[in-house]
Parts: structure tokens; sequence; C-alpha cells
């Protein structure tokens, strides 16, 4: 009944109306501002730029990186450091209150009919700074 891709691929692989444009499902795209692995610029920004499913929402956290959408930052070494996990980036703790916030909103209009997270969900109540709302759209 919805969808929330985060960080997500594949804006090279799918003709727009074949993609993301063929969505017919309300859908939550994630992003991060500061992705290495996947940047807006490649990934997110055509992705999004095709959604159309009426009730989409993309939330960017603009001072977040690709591996802020996961657990991958407590893996030992500095591997990964660089993309999301360091100290230049969005705190993990703040990032992921902040991802549980507007999935669980989302989940709950489109599953449950309830709207109790709809100011957060608009824009009309801001828990972020570092944070890019932009609702779905036709290409």
């Amino acid at each position: 009944k919805a969808l929330i891709p985060m960080t997500p691929a594949g804006a090279t692989l799918f003709d727009p109306a074949l993609g993301t444009g063929a969505i017919e499902l309300p859908t939550l795209m994630m992003t991060a501002g500061r992705d290495l692995t996947l940047p807006n610029e490649r990934e997110g920004d055509p992705l999004w730029r095709n959604v159309s499913a009426e009730g989409s929402l993309r939330v960017d956290l603009t001072e977040a990186g690709h591996f802020t959408y996961s657990d991958a930052c407590s893996v030992p070494g500095d591997l990964i450091q660089g993309d999301g996990c360091g100290a230049d980036n969005l705190e993990l703790p703040r990032a992921h209150q902040l991802i549980n916030a507007y999935a669980l909103a989302f989940l709950r209009k489109h599953l449950l009919d309830d709207t109790s997270g709809e100011a957060l969900l608009t824009g009309a109540e801001s828990i972020e700074p570092d944070l890019t709302l932009s609702v779905g759209h036709a290409p």
C-alpha cells in the first residue's frame, strides 16, 4: 500500500516511464544530501523527478550520507566512515529519530488512515532544520 525507498539506486537502469514513473503507490523517498555512494545528482534527483503517485513525499536529510540510513556505521574500521558516519554528518541517533518519525507518520497515513502526523508530512511542523521536504509531482 506504500513504499519507502531509502537512498535508492537505479536511475540509469530504467526508462522513466517504466521506473519510478510507473509506481502507483504513495512513495516516501528518503535521500541524503551528502550521499557519496549514490549521490542525489545521479540517483535521488532523477528518480524523484519521475515520481507521480498521489501522496508521495521526498525527505532529504541534507547533512546525512548513504550509510546514515542503516546501522552500518557501527561496523568497526573506517571503510564507510566518509559516507554518513563521520563527525561532519548528522548524528546517527538524531538521524534515525527523523527517519523513524517520517516513516511512521507516512505509514500511519497510508496504511491506517491516521492523519495525526499530517503536519510533519506537509512541513507545517518542522522537527529538523537540515531537512528538505518535496511533495510528489507529475513528470
